[in-house]
């Protein structure tokens, strides 16, 4: 087991876990100002009609910035567990290896398509390196493509015992017995994808 893999592999876990974080600090941003401050302006007496907001329009707009606002909690409350759960990663593949029992990269395409007969044209792609644990749960890295393949393969190489790459029978060997497959790994060099299409 190599020293110098593992903290690699320490250093690509950190910068997928930073990328997020700055998703999230600019989703911070926007709730703050889409949530609190709209409510806060709601009910100040004389912001509405500072801003020629009209009375019978009041109702919309706490309505709105309640909406947006328990949205902003529940992002904060995710950010957490995916704070304690990058951490918790980082910390198995340094002291516990052996819980970690299947990786693989997941490439998810966003198209737009003015029928459904059409594939349409991709708006966005994604990509991710998927963890998962002895006891069932999962961890997510986002990462470029190039990190990903960099990842998995230093997982591949420095952890022989666990599982790379996706196929059906790996993830049903996953769902039906993780310690099983912890015991028989399996390795593909194939990738998940996902493809979602909205109708324009």
């Amino acid at each position: 087991m190599s020293a110098k893999a593992i903290q690699e592999i320490k250093i690509l876990f950190r910068k997928g876990a930073k990328r997020l974080n700055k998703f999230f600090y600019v989703g911070v941003v926007i709730g703050i100002v889409m949530g609190p401050l709209v409510l806060l302006l709601a009910f100040v007496p004389g912001a509405a009609e500072a801003l020629r907001i009209p009375a019978d329009q009041r109702p919309y707009m706490i309505g709105f910035g309640a909406m947006m606002t328990l949205l902003f909690i529940v992002a904060l409350v995710e950010q957490y567990v995916k704070f304690r759960k990058d951490t918790a990663l980082i910390r198995l593949i340094e002291h516990n290896p052996e819980e970690i029992v299947w990786a693989h990269k997941s490439i998810g395409e966003a198209r737009v398509s003015q029928s459904y007969a059409s594939p349409g044209a991709s708006v966005a792609r994604f990509v991710h390196a998927h963890f998962y644990l002895l006891d069932g749960s999962k961890n997510l890295v986002w990462l470029s493509e190039a990190e990903t393949d960099r990842l998995l393969h230093l997982v591949h190489t420095t952890f022989p015992h666990i599982s790379c790459g996706y196929t059906d029978a790996i993830k049903q060997a996953y769902k039906r017995d993780p310690a099983a497959l912890l015991r028989n790994p399996q390795y593909s060099e194939a990738a998940e994808k996902r493809a979602s299409t909205a109708k324009i």
